[in-house]
């Protein structure tokens, strides 16, 4: 019999044992697999044909439904195949040697879906097999690796640091111009945040406390946020209000107030300066006030402090506190007190206890009214300030009352230890105008009970003026008084004036008194250009120095040249001392005078009941321009122990007709005279009066050839000896000088001579 169409069909389809399931390929055991142009693929249905077959469906389509349909798991073997339950779904596979989830695709394999060998996986698009962190989902970093397998290295990395253009080279830099990238390019960094890249002072972490009003910190506050005015009207609730340590930055303006730290320890500061920062005090009270025990990080600075009025610190009243206060100008505070018993102190600056600071300051044209008046300038009574480089100028002291004191009418110091460096006390002013008796101590400087140390004084045309009735004035530059220990280092003391023209009024020591158990050293110093003027029959003693009663006197490598004492009696133009002991080395006195209608004595010095030692001096060129002249350079009065060793007296002379004595004259029997190694040479006639030298000493009487001597101002005078002079190496064989050699003659020669 012909076999029939449809068993042909059928018989077709079971020798290709192909079929498609779903998209995956199914593969019988004998079969082959089919390209998809069989007849399964061309008419073949389900098995749901074939449980269901559609209405006159013929026996063909139901055969070749039957040979499409799969095994399955039920031990038939539907597809006549010989095997029962061998088809399985296959799966490609990708080979993952790294075991991070991703296949190489070009290590592509075939296997049971349902169960594939180990060390494949179905995701492809690995491109370094060999490194689990390289794969499609990794993050992109830093490495030079394409870790995410895109193709791209290093692109849009992780890690990468975001650069900011640093133009001003501060290590921070400006948002604008940011750039991510795994190498920054020249010139960018990775600290942003900088408000200013244009200031290298201005970047984040710098602090904000230099009142530029400039935001430095770049935290979006400007100097801290305590500015007045811009962020409060008021520097008093300024303070009261910021936290402790913070800065207050104060605008240029006049603040019609006063201030008061009350123990806050912050900075006040007035950021353009104190020219046009001022706090104005509307003459009430005290315009500053530390009373709270300051320390020194209680800080003002930057104003001008005006206007205050306060029998005490009218200016600033310091009570036992510390605080720093810098860069001040304290200027027209004045006291006022017109009743009889009228006090003031410290117009300016009044301090008592505590060690506050002052640096670069002016305490200028202050006033004081009253009988009794201290300090119009500054103040001090207990504590230990410390002034450097401060200026206290201009200040007044007027006493009209029937009686009047007045001391320090630049600086005033009582029973304290002030440090002082680098200050001038200048043009500060005392006078009396009443009609009884007054006195007035130390128009520059009033020093009482101290113990102290001071380097770089200057103490330069201050005044005293007296037009009372009875009176002294002592001291126009320094009074020290009362067992002070004092020691000046660098001092200059120049054109000062006692004006005592005043009936019965007498003036002493215009550059220096020192009264009273005083030990007073000068080194490296100049006292020079100090002048006394009195009346009628008054006294002038001291034009340079005044000391009496129990005092040391010490001066080293100092020059006392030029000061005048100008009365009816004058004495002492360059010294008058009385109970001291007097030693000078290297010094010299030079061109001091003696001046007036009655006697004078001493123009270099005047000594009574003292030891006076002088080692390696030059006395030269002083002038009595008196009536009568009792001594040029020198005239011991009563018990005076004189010596010389290795001194020059050269050239004093006498323009009145009435000189004894142009070296040395004494008045008295009972003193005594010493000179060894030394030389006298050209003074007035009647050279020695009462005492003698000899050349048997090793003294002599030449001209020892000053290099010059011509210059109007005895300050000028150049002292140092010509090659040729004959007092060079004839001093004492026992003292070298500098270089070795034998000690010259003067103030230039021996240990102490390089000046």
């Amino acid at each position: 019999m012909s076999p029939r169409v449809g068993d042909a069909q059928l018989a077709r389809a079971r020798r290709t044992g192909t079929r498609n399931i779903g998209g995956k390929r199914s593969t019988g055991i004998g079969g082959s697999a089919a390209s998809g142009s069989g007849e399964c693929d061309a008419g073949a249905r389900t098995a749901a044909t074939l449980a269901a077959p559609p209405p006159g469906a013929s026996i063909l389509t139901l055969l070749l439904a039957l040979a499409c349909a799969p095994d399955k798991p039920d031990d038939t073997d539907l597809e006549d195949s010989g095997a029962v339950d061998t088809d399985v779904d296959l799966c490609t596979f990708y080979a993952d040697a790294d075991e991070d989830g991703w296949g190489v695709l070009a290590e592509a394999s075939e296997a049971d879906c349902d169960d594939p060998p180990a060390g494949v996986v179905d995701e492809p698009g690995d491109c370094d097999d060999t490194d689990a962190a390289v794969h499609p989902e990794a993050a992109e970093r830093c490495n030079a690796v394409d870790d995410d397998c895109d193709g791209a290295i290093d692109d849009d990395p992780l890690d990468a640091p975001v650069g900011y253009p640093d133009v001003d080279g501060d290590g921070f830099g400006a948002a604008g111009g940011a750039v991510t990238a795994c190498e920054l390019p020249v010139g960018l960094v990775e600290l942003g945040g900088d408000c200013d890249d244009a200031d290298a002072a201005v970047h984040p972490g710098v602090e904000d406390l230099d009142c530029d009003n400039v935001d430095d910190d770049c935290d979006g506050a400007v100097d801290g946020g305590w500015r007045v005015p811009e962020d409060q009207l008021d520097i008093q609730v300024t303070l009261n209000s910021a936290p402790e340590g913070a800065t207050i930055c104060v605008g240029p303006g006049t603040y019609v107030t006063g201030l008061d730290f009350r123990g806050k320890g912050s900075r006040v500061v007035g950021r353009e300066g104190a020219e046009v920062t001022i706090i104005d005090a509307a003459a009430a009270f005290s315009a500053v006030k530390f009373t709270s025990g300051e320390g020194a990080d209680s800080v003002l600075e930057g104003f001008t402090i005006r206007n205050g009025s306060a029998p005490q610190g009218a200016g600033v009243y310091i009570q036992d506190a510390s605080p720093t206060l810098r860069d001040l100008v304290i200027t027209g505070n004045v006291c006022e007190d017109l009743s009889s018993a009228g006090r003031c102190e410290g117009a300016g600056v009044w301090i008592s206890g505590g060690a506050p600071v002052f640096e670069d300051l002016e305490v200028r044209a202050n006033i004081m009214h009253a009988a009794v008046s201290q300090g119009g300038g500054v103040f001090v009574s207990a504590g230990a300030p410390v002034f450097t480089r401060v200026t206290v100028a201009d200040n007044t002291q007027e006493g009209v009352a029937g009686s009047s004191f007045l001391q320090g009418a630049g600086v005033f110091v009582n029973a304290a230890s002030p440090a002082l460096e680098d200050v001038t006390v200048s043009g500060n002013t005392q006078t009396y105008t009443g009609t009884g008796a007054c006195n007035l101590d130390g128009a520059g400087v009033y020093a009482y009970a101290v113990d102290v140390a001071w380097s770089g004084l200057t103490v330069d045309g201050n005044e005293q003026h007296s037009n009372g009735a009875n009176g002294n004035a002592s001291g126009a530059g320094v009074y020290v008084a009362a067992a002070s220990v004092l020691v000046l280092d660098g001092a200059s003391i120049t054109d000062n004036t006692v004006d005592a023209t005043a009936t019965y009024t007498n003036g002493y020591g215009a550059g220096v008194t020192a009264y009273a158990g005083v030990d007073l050293t000068l080194r490296n110093s100049v006292v020079s250009g100090n002048r006394i003027t009195t009346g009628g029959t008054n006294l002038a003693h001291g034009g340079g120095f005044y000391g009496r009663t129990d005092v040391l006197f010490t001066l080293e490598n100092t020059i006392v040249s030029g000061n005048v004492a100008d009365a009816a009696y004058a004495s002492g133009g360059a010294l008058y001392l009385e109970s001291a002991d007097v030693t000078l080395t290297n010094v010299i006195l030079a061109g001091n005078v003696v001046d007036g209608s009655g006697t004078g004595s001493g123009a270099g010095i005047f000594a009574r009941n003292d030891t006076v030692t002088l080692t390696q001096v030059d006395v030269v060129g002083n002038d009595c321009a008196s009536s009568v002249c009792e001594g040029v350079a020198f005239n011991i009065y009563t018990d005076v122990r004189l010596s010389f060793d290795g001194v020059n007296v050269v050239g004093n002379t006498g323009t009145s007709g009435r000189t004894s004595g142009g070296a040395i004259y004494e008045a008295y029997d009972g003193s005594t005279f010493t000179a060894v190694w030394s030389n006298l040479y050209d003074n007035e006639s009647t050279e020695l009066h009462g005492v003698g030298i000899s050349a048997a000493d090793g003294n002599l009487f030449v001209d020892p050839l000053y290099s010059d001597t011509s210059a109007a101002d005895p300050l000028d005078w150049d002292l140092t000896l010509a090659a040729e002079s004959p007092v060079r190496d004839a001093g004492n064989p026992g003292v070298s000088d500098l270089d070795g050699s034998r000690a010259d003659v003067g103030a230039h020669g021996g240990p102490g001579g390089s000046w």
